[in-house]
Order: C-alpha cells, then sequence, then structure tokens
C-alpha cells in the first residue's frame, strides 16, 4: 500500500508541476519559447488566449511579489523530494505546506468561481491535485 501512495503522490506532483511551470511561463508572457509545453496542455488552456492571461494577470494570482504558480512549483518540487527520500521530517513540512496549500486553493477557487467568475481547468485541476495529495500525505505512513 505504501508503494501505491508514493506512485500517486509522484504522478499527482509531477502533474502539478507542469502546470506549474506552464503557468509561471504564461505569468511572464514566455510560454512561446516553450512551445513544447504548451503543446501538451489542451486546446482551451492555450496562455495566449486573452481569458487567461486576464487570470493570470489578476491581483489574486501573485502573492508576495511572486506569482502563485511559483510557490506553486515549489510545493510539487518539495513533493517529489518527499517522495523520493522517504525522509521523515521532510514529511511533515510536506504535509502542513499541504495544509496551507489547501487554504490558498480553497481562496483561489472561491476568487475564481465568485469574483472572476470564470473557469480554468487548469486551475481547477490543480486545486484537485492540492486536495488529493494533502490526503495522501496526511495517511502516508511513515516508515
Amino acid at each position: 500500500m505504501f508503494e501505491a501512495f508514493i506512485i500517486i503522490i509522484v504522478i499527482s506532483a509531477f502533474i502539478g508541476f507542469v502546470i506549474s511551470v506552464y503557468m509561471t511561463l504564461g505569468y511572464y508572457q514566455i510560454e512561446p519559447f516553450f512551445s513544447w509545453l504548451g503543446v501538451m496542455m489542451p486546446p482551451v488552456c492555450r496562455l495566449n488566449d486573452s481569458k487567461c492571461v486576464t487570470l493570470l494577470q489578476h491581483p489574486s494570482a501573485h502573492v508576495l511579489w511572486l506569482p502563485n504558480a511559483v510557490y506553486g512549483s515549489l510545493y510539487y518540487l518539495l513533493v517529489l523530494i518527499t517522495a523520493g527520500t522517504h525522509n521523515w521530517i521532510l514529511l511533515w513540512v510536506v504535509r502542513w505546506a499541504a495544509v496551507l496549500t489547501l487554504l490558498l486553493s480553497a481562496y483561489l477557487t472561491f476568487m475564481l468561481t465568485m469574483r472572476i467568475r470564470q473557469t480554468c481547468i487548469l486551475c481547477y485541476t490543480g486545486h484537485f491535485i492540492n486536495v488529493l495529495l494533502a490526503i495522501l500525505l496526511w495517511n502516508l505512513p511513515i516508515i
């Protein structure tokens, strides 16, 4: 069961990392230089779309001078490192980071649906991954 948790965590964190990097590149408007990454995204998630640019430039899309996607990339990278090292101290750090990520995801989902009134498949996917990772990380046995 431990191995299944790790596999799902690694796959989810990798997908979240790719989405976060893609959104970071879109925030800084350098996505065209990484067209191989854009090809992997569904057609409705092209960052050159004016709706996506509006979402990425919204005040809630960044915290402390950096886009949320940068923090997401770091979080997912930390989850991947933790999954690879089996360090129980790092696991506790990642577990509490997952709680903070859940709080931010709840806020961003509220902003997206109630304030901005837009849909964003990549955003919702990232928020779903955050919920999944939090559940898995908090239920992962310490060995």
